[in-house]
């Protein structure tokens, strides 16, 4: 946005290369960066589309082209609706299959789906949607357009079901499940709290109570996890924070988990955008 108020695709495709260097090795933002006259909008929105859905770089998409934010969010939605059957599930078979994309991975739908990964596509495609509705919460509509299609960003809880032991990869991939799931409770807790049924949290409460001694190195990975299933439970049930103490969960414990909030996961490195 420039000083008259004015939007140019050109000029916000500059400032996110600048700021995002890594973006320039994917040859469609080269190309339109590159081209003499300014961009058309759609064209860059179908561009950005995908690299939107990349933890590292949706803020500074969303900070360089917020009035553009709709259509990119329409566009990342459409992508994305083609394979909806794929989202409910990973269906990877080794763990080299479960590599995040990097830096250099634009193409998030095709990096995901290609590895067989198109629930964990889902759930960065719900982080991109929650940090793009805490950014500019007029796009609460396009948020809902998407979820209409997909599973709730708990899918990976739903698909698992209440486990008695939780592995190390698997105890990370719930926690980030878990944490964009609180996410959206925060930003609009009347409207989520009614958009899924959340009951599920409340038997995985009742059944993590045991599961990591104080010296387990993934104790507090455990504990957070705990401790954001007991609050999406304080949302969802329009209880007071004293209710943490019914579920098991000292008042040390809590403090410390929300100290962590949210900068422990991977998922919420917070990126910033400048634009």
């Amino acid at each position: 946005m420039s000083l008259d108020r004015t939007f140019s695709t050109a000029a916000a495709l500059s400032r996110l290369l600048a700021r995002c260097p890594a973006l320039a090795a994917d040859s469609r933002l080269l190309a339109l960066a590159s081209a003499p006259a300014a961009p058309a909008a759609d064209d860059v929105a179908a561009a950005l589309a995908e690299p939107l859905l990349h933890p590292r770089y949706t803020l500074p998409i969303i900070g360089c082209f917020l009035p553009l934010a709709p259509v990119l969010l329409e566009r990342a939605s459409a992508l994305l609706r083609t394979a909806a059957p794929a989202l409910l599930v990973d269906t990877a078979a080794s763990q080299e299959e479960e590599e995040e994309a990097g830096e250099g991975n634009t193409r998030v739908v095709e990096f995901y789906l290609s590895r067989g990964r198109g629930l964990r596509l889902h759930e960065l495609a719900c982080l991109a949607l929650s940090r793009a509705l805490d950014l500019a919460p007029y796009l609460l509509r396009y948020v809902l357009n998407y979820f209409k299609f997909s599973p709730p960003p708990f899918q990976r809880l739903l698909c698992r079901g209440v486990p008695s032991t939780i592995p190390t990869k698997e105890l990370h991939l719930l926690l980030d499940a878990t944490l964009v799931s609180y996410r959206f409770l925060e930003l609009e807790p009347r409207v989520f709290c009614e958009q899924w049924d959340w009951s599920c949290f409340l038997d995985l409460v009742d059944s993590t109570a045991d599961y990591l001694l104080p010296d387990d190195p993934l104790y507090s990975v455990g504990l957070d996890f705990r401790w954001c299933s007991i609050q999406i439970l304080m949302v969802v049930l329009k209880a007071s924070d004293g209710g943490i103490a019914s579920f098991g969960l000292g008042a040390d414990a809590a403090f410390t988990c929300l100290l962590r909030f949210p900068s422990h996961s991977i998922f919420f490195v917070i990126v910033f955008s400048g634009c």
